[in-house]
């Protein structure tokens, strides 16, 4: 399997890490928004949670409005 290297920028699908890194906010507060069944930028694989990241940065902007 080759491993390719992708900016971040680029990426449609972040880790929890990646998240953390692009917005600044804290992993374990990334982790109980994830968590939550009705979380609306969440892919779940496995054990593992995906980040989509227009959703994401949709979720965003809406909070910070309030």
């Amino acid at each position: 399997m080759k491993d390719y290297n992708v900016d971040i920028s680029k990426k449609i699908l972040l880790s929890v890490d990646e998240a953390q890194a692009l917005t600044g906010i804290g992993q374990s507060r990334i982790r109980n928004m994830i968590r939550k069944a009705d979380c609306p930028f969440v892919l779940r694989v496995g054990g593992h949670y995906l980040i989509k990241r227009k959703k994401f940065e949709i979720f965003l902007e809406e909070e910070t409005q309030i």
